[in-house]
């Protein structure tokens, strides 16, 4: 995942909209403090904030679509990386959940859920 563009909420507060691609597929995260850069790359995973409706996914693909409620909520239809861990990716941006996996889903399958902001760490 590499980091397009930093919009400041707060610079005092080190608060930002992170906009985040893997160069086909992109999001915006919160991120607090932010101590990154444009064109930074990021290791590590998104986090999910209030994850909810995690189940298994009839669709054929990954999605990533905001809900237009707000700047950083989304629907998504992810890839399942590691189930024990909650760990799933859409093509390259890689998503950590805050709710469990369901029992029976594993490695390989795809997962619906939505959260309330993905957030930068």
């Amino acid at each position: 995942m590499k980091i397009e563009k930093i919009r400041w909420i707060s610079e005092a507060g080190q608060e930002a909209e992170v906009h985040l691609s893997d160069g086909s597929r992109a999001c915006v995260a919160f991120c607090q403090p932010c101590e990154y850069e444009v064109g930074a790359a990021v290791a590590g995973p998104l986090r999910a904030f209030m994850t909810k409706n995690v189940m298994l996914s009839y669709e054929q693909d990954v999605s990533l679509r905001n809900t237009n409620d707000n700047l950083f909520a989304y629907r998504c239809t992810a890839r399942v990386i590691d189930p024990q861990h909650g760990l799933v990716c859409v093509g390259g941006l890689k998503i950590e959940l805050d709710e469990r996996i369901p029992a029976g889903v594993g490695g390989g399958d795809l997962v619906d859920f939505e959260c309330a902001r993905l957030d930068l760490w």
